[in-house]
């Protein structure tokens, strides 16, 4: 009785989850975690180069679905992205950094391949910038100082992305991913005025690591 009972719960969940699965069905997601951005080359100032170190920030936002077939969806998000980087100099008793902060509006979209419950994604996305700060430290004598970026940041940023999730099922039409999405950008960061203040500059582009968490509804 146990064992039939057990075969019939089965079939009746396989066959819930095959109905989140139907082609040309709709369904939405929220997602938020943590970001590690990277500002693509060396900063210099003053003829010193600082070397590259991550920043960690969070993004959050919500998606739209539509599932072509049983594998493959098309999606479109809107997030909040806190982006930037650090560069920074570790010297004896003197240590220099710069912290940039770069908030965005975020619009990915892309399609999903979910064989099974894994999830593999590519896209791209466009940003739209709120808000643009350096804060600098020079050294102890100096202190800090923050200034405003916003004239000098490029206030739309674009690029492409690729990530990888795993699916953990908790009703016919609820799902849960972990996941890991990255972005490349492909506008510099920085506007021409800001950049031609800088010696050697090279276009600066944002490379995002977005590990989260998705909460996925259907309709």
């Amino acid at each position: 009785m146990i064992k039939i009972a057990s075969v019939v719960l089965l079939i009746l969940c396989l066959d819930v989850s095959a109905q989140f699965y139907d082609a040309g069905t709709w369904y939405y997601s929220f997602a938020a975690g943590g970001v590690v951005s990277f500002l693509s080359h060396q900063y210099t100032f003053n003829s010193e180069e600082l070397d590259i170190k991550a920043k960690i920030n969070f993004s959050a936002g919500g998606n739209l679905h539509y599932r072509i077939t049983k594998d493959i969806s098309l999606f479109g998000g809107v997030y909040l992205l806190r982006a930037g980087g650090n560069y920074g100099k570790e010297r004896f008793n003197a240590p220099s950094f710069r912290h940039f902060s770069m908030n965005y509006i975020q619009i990915p979209a892309g399609i999903q391949f979910q064989p099974d419950r894994w999830l593999f994604e590519a896209g791209g996305y466009v940003s739209y910038m709120l808000n643009s700060r350096v804060s600098i430290h020079r050294d102890e004598m100096m202190g800090n100082t923050s200034i405003n970026l916003f004239n000098d940041t490029n206030p739309i940023d674009a690029g492409v992305l690729a990530g990888v999730g795993y699916s953990f099922q908790l009703d016919y039409d609820a799902m849960i991913t972990a996941g890991l999405r990255y972005y490349q950008g492909l506008v510099d960061v920085f506007a021409p005025d800001f950049a031609r203040l800088e010696n050697n500059y090279k276009s600066t582009f944002h490379q995002v690591y977005f590990i989260y968490l998705q909460a996925i509804y259907g309709f």
